[in-house]
């Protein structure tokens, strides 16, 4: 392997290997590897193989660049000895693995395309396996392949090729002009962000969006090639959505739950993932990769099972009233969103009856109509049953305001304050104002 890498790798092209079924296509113009084990004592690539090999390099791992999320088998039916199936790899079970890619260019013509056999020996057969000691495959997936076939994973290393010297000498000899390379000085490098754009160095994502921009490769195919390098934290969705198109959904966490609309009190509405990203105090909410105004550490990187998208409404915490988020008002750090709570649908009420899940502000009704399910206060506290006197008595009951439905713990008005409201389960707060959406 030395040998190749000294006389050929650096100073001549190393034909790219499209006989093989792993590389006969690679429609999105990049290969990776991975890997899972470390075979090597003196290596340079941080693994934890030591001597002696008996003891202490035997099941050894490398160093742990990635995270593997799942393996469709039917990507790469050669190496997984099958048509379909699949191996899903929840909460880091994969333990600890390398990848390692590299992207080329749709132009023939160019130097990452024209050496992009050099790529491949470098990255596999040199760089890890030779100096590194990196083996062994992720289960029922490639070592070595197009993108398109190895598995799922959040994020992979990068090399990219560069030619310091290339020199070409132009013959014609019997009515015929030839050209060959007279030398060619071949450099392999950590790829290197676009210092514009802020993404990472020895990134292969970071790369493949760099071709992209400069018109290297097609638009169209970042989207397929980030349906393999999904991105840091997003191996639960990524799960999630592959289990999706497979027929298989997960459980649900009560009888009627739809997660895009609404959300399961039994699991204090964690299963929401919708997209509403407004509070109950119609207060825009703050992306969570964000920090301003609210600084926080409900990040993806913490709660990474909790799809922490966007700005939409979630609860990564456990927060007893629901979803929740943080908002973009620096003097208002975070509400309650008042998502729904996934039941049987109510019928709609008749024409000019109440029953609705909104509350009419106007100096009449003052949102005595609300009859939603919000049974928190705009300060957090949480409602006390209508029908209950502990810890506050009362004389509000279904019984003396029949039309108000004082049902459950919801939020009220049945006396004409302001706007809705309710005793609260607090002995030491006896109500509070709620806040519900207007009409």
């Amino acid at each position: 392997m030395k040998n190749v890498y000294d006389d050929i790798a650096q100073s001549r092209g190393i034909t790219w290997p499209d006989n093989l079924v792993n590389f006969e296509s690679c429609k999105y113009n990049a290969a990776m590897c991975c890997f899972t084990q470390d075979r090597y004592a003196d290596g340079n690539g941080d693994g934890n193989c030591k001597e002696p090999y008996d003891e202490n390099c035997v099941d050894a791992n490398p160093a742990d660049n990635t995270d593997v999320c799942y393996v469709d088998m039917a990507r790469s039916p050669i190496a997984s000895r099958t048509s379909q199936g699949f191996a899903l790899f929840e909460k880091n079970a994969e333990e600890d693995s390398h990848c390692h890619g590299f992207v080329w260019s749709e132009d023939p013509d160019d130097v990452s395309t024209r050496f992009r056999g050099n790529s491949l020996f470098f990255v596999s057969m040199y760089d890890h396996l030779t100096q590194r000691g990196y083996v062994r495959n992720v289960p029922a997936a490639p070592m070595c392949a197009c993108v398109e076939q190895m598995p799922v994973v959040t994020r992979s290393d990068c090399t990219q090729i560069e030619i310091e010297n290339e020199k070409v000498q132009f013959t014609f000899a019997n009515g015929l002009l030839s050209a060959t390379f007279d030398e060619i000085d071949v450099t392999f490098n950590s790829c290197q962000a676009d210092p514009n754009n802020g993404n990472d160095n020895n990134d292969l994502t970071s790369q493949y969006e760099h071709f992209v921009a400069n018109g290297d490769i097609d638009e169209e195919k970042l989207e397929f090639f980030a349906k393999t390098v999904v991105g840091k934290t997003y191996c639960r969705e990524s799960i999630d959505l592959f289990l999706d198109s497979q027929g298989l959904a997960k459980k649900a966490a009560c009888k009627y739950a739809d997660q895009s609309e609404c959300g399961c009190d039994e699991v204090l509405q964690k299963d929401y993932r919708g997209e509403k990203a407004t509070t109950i105090g119609n207060l825009e909410c703050q992306r969570w990769d964000a920090q301003e105004p609210q600084s926080h550490s409900r990040t993806r990187k913490n709660y990474p099972d909790d799809n922490l998208v966007e700005n939409y409404c979630r609860n990564p915490d456990d927060e007893p009233n629901g979803s929740w988020c943080y908002t973009t008002d620096a003097d208002v750090r975070w509400q309650h969103c008042g998502v729904p709570t996934c039941k049987l649908p109510a019928p709609e009420p008749e024409p000019g009856t109440l029953g609705q899940r909104c509350g009419t502000d106007s100096t009449e009704i003052k949102q005595a109509d609300y009859r939603g399910d919000i049974a928190f206060t705009e300060k957090g506290f949480t409602c006390q049953r209508w029908d209950t006197q502990d810890p506050h008595e009362h004389t509000y009951n279904d019984g003396k305001f029949p039309d108000f439905g004082l049902d459950g713990n919801y939020c009220r008005n049945p006396d004409g304050e302001p706007r809705t409201w309710c005793y609260t389960t607090d002995a030491s707060k006896r109500w509070d104002f709620c806040v519900v959406p207007a009409c």
